[in-house]
């Protein structure tokens, strides 16, 4: 560090600054005297006397219009003028000159002689002077107002600023010149002094080397003892402590022609046509506003960038390449407009419930409808991460979605996402359970046959260890169910005392205690004769259990 501000004070001490202009002349207007113009434009009235002599007036109260007269810079006044903010992004501090900690800079806040502004990663301020003039202090970047003086009412202003370190985009007012008229950025390395010009400055303190880039006008750039005019379209890189290269010329713009200009799904890609000697590009975004502010930094290494997600309105992206010394081309800039519809919320499950498993191997999903969706995109998976994926459907435009092949017995998870009329999908449902049961079996229950002193009921099992309900009843809707009994046999014999007709029903029972096939119903039906008996028997075999 040492080393380097050794250096930035051999710089100083060696580099010759521009020759003051000595003096400005004003030509004479109806009703002018020299006792009035002494008073406008002098800084102390003793002055008058030797203003009438250096410009050899006869008659000081009586002009004659058109009389050019000169007034020697020196005795002009002087007085400073305050800088405006216009525009902040992100953190921007300022260290008064006054003293104190670096405060936060805000929009419309006033700068003055000697003040400091810093901004942080990925922050930028545009500030205003009196001339007219803007400058952008970029990302990083360390910027000091060391002279920003105008001369009375003549117009003219002396802004000189120093660029400590970071990079400057400005524009400098193409108004005409007067002799009192400068405009300087210097860094540790050189001084540009504009002449009604748009340029961009970098420093790097670490690396040694500033750049200056001249896109219109003409700038003087002085290093080293050395002076070199830079036109329009050049710049040119200085290595600290030595003079500045030959100016050579800048990138041309990029082509971005084929830009979109209407943007409804982000992030998006812009692409453009590769720029012949650009080894990386600068794409810089701004909304489209009254102090245009290019907030938004990035470097990209192939001429492709993807578009952010941005709110709705008019921006301003500008592109430039860089070439093999670090130099930014010219600009292109594209407008475009970001129209967005809103993203509706990912619609709630509504079957099958998570809690409720299922027989059915071709269950119907079903989901809420979101507010603004045209379209759903349906997700079934094994797995709660989805990374496999047993169906993957969109744009589905109903509320639910009915497989197409069977599924086997075991535990899914579905999840459903919302479309908003642009194609753009929301976020994913939390992911929904279904548990899928063993396929049941169907259940051939025979006649009702009477043997053996029994009345039989048979059916045919094919799938072993099943357990089964057994209803009897005296209506089809079995609403009065006179015997209800569990067995794992495929045969039981019943006992019933009373003569009438019945209905019996067979009923698998499956895991986590679900009601499953139900049989076919049969009927039949105990006569009289053998009521007694059946009672005789049913009695006889309690009282022997007893």
């Amino acid at each position: 560090m040492g080393r380097i501000l050794f250096i930035i004070g051999i710089l100083f001490l060696a580099t010759p600054v521009r020759a003051e202009p000595q003096e400005w002349v004003y030509t004479v207007r109806p009703g002018d005297t020299l006792w009035d113009l002494s008073e406008t434009y002098l800084s102390s009235m003793q002055f008058h006397d030797d203003l009438q002599k250096l410009n050899q007036i006869q008659n000081p109260k009586h002009l004659i219009p058109g009389t050019r007269i000169r007034f020697p810079l020196k005795w002009l006044k002087i007085q400073p003028v305050p800088v405006r903010v216009l525009a902040v992004s992100g953190t921007v501090t300022v260290k008064s000159a006054q003293g104190g900690p670096p405060a936060p800079a805000e929009v419309h806040q006033l700068l003055h002689i000697q003040d400091e502004l810093i901004t942080g990663p990925d922050s930028s301020v545009l500030i205003h002077f009196a001339d007219g003039s803007q400058l952008l202090l970029q990302s990083e970047s360390v910027l000091k107002l060391d002279v920003v003086n105008i001369y009375g009412e003549t117009g003219m202003v002396d802004t000189r600023l120093r660029l400590k370190n970071g990079r400057v985009d400005s524009e400098v007012n193409p108004m005409e010149i007067g002799p009192g008229d400068r405009f300087e950025i210097h860094t540790p390395g050189a001084i540009s002094s504009v002449r009604g010009t748009k340029l961009r400055v970098m420093s790097n303190i670490e690396q040694e080397v500033a750049r200056t880039e001249v896109l219109s006008g003409v700038l003087d750039v002085i290093a080293s003892g050395q002076t070199i005019e830079v036109p329009g379209g050049f710049g040119t890189v200085m290595k600290f402590n030595q003079p500045p290269r030959p100016p050579k010329r800048l990138l041309p713009s990029p082509d971005l022609s084929g830009l979109p200009k209407n943007l409804i799904i982000l992030p998006t890609a812009f692409q453009w046509p590769e720029l012949n000697g650009a080894l990386q590009y600068r794409v810089q975004l701004a909304k489209k506003e009254k102090h245009q502010h290019f907030s938004e930094d990035f470097l990209v290494n192939a001429p492709d960038f993807f578009v952010p997600d941005l709110k709705n309105g008019e921006y301003i992206v500008r592109i430039r390449g860089i070439d093999d010394l670090g130099l930014e081309g010219m600009n292109a800039s594209h407008h475009f407009k970001v129209e967005v519809k809103p993203v509706p919320d990912a619609p709630g499950p509504v079957s099958p419930e998570p809690d409720h498993p299922v027989l059915n191997d071709r269950p119907v999903f079903r989901w809420e409808k979101s507010d603004q969706a045209t379209a759903y995109h349906f997700q079934l998976s094994r797995t709660t991460t989805f990374d496999t994926l047993i169906v993957d459907e969109k744009p589905l435009p109903e509320t639910e979605y009915l497989l197409d092949v069977p599924l086997d017995p075991g535990e899914y998870y579905w999840r459903v996402a919302a479309s908003n009329p642009s194609g753009i999908y929301s976020a994913f449902s939390p992911p929904s359970t279904l548990r899928i049961l063993e396929k049941p079996f169907y259940i051939d229950l025979s006649p009702v046959v009477f043997q053996e002193d029994h009345y039989w009921i048979k059916w045919q099992a094919n799938t072993p260890e099943k357990h089964y309900d057994v209803h009897i009843a005296k209506d089809p809707e079995f609403a009065d169910v006179v015997l209800k009994q569990q067995t794992r046999s495929s045969e039981m014999h019943i006992v019933i005392p009373y003569a009438g007709d019945y209905f019996v029903r067979v009923r698998t029972v499956e895991k986590e205690g679900l009601a499953g096939t139900i049989s076919p119903v049969r009927s039949f039906k105990i006569p009289c004769e053998n009521c007694w008996l059946s009672f005789s028997l049913g009695l006889l075999g309690l009282l022997i259990l007893l």
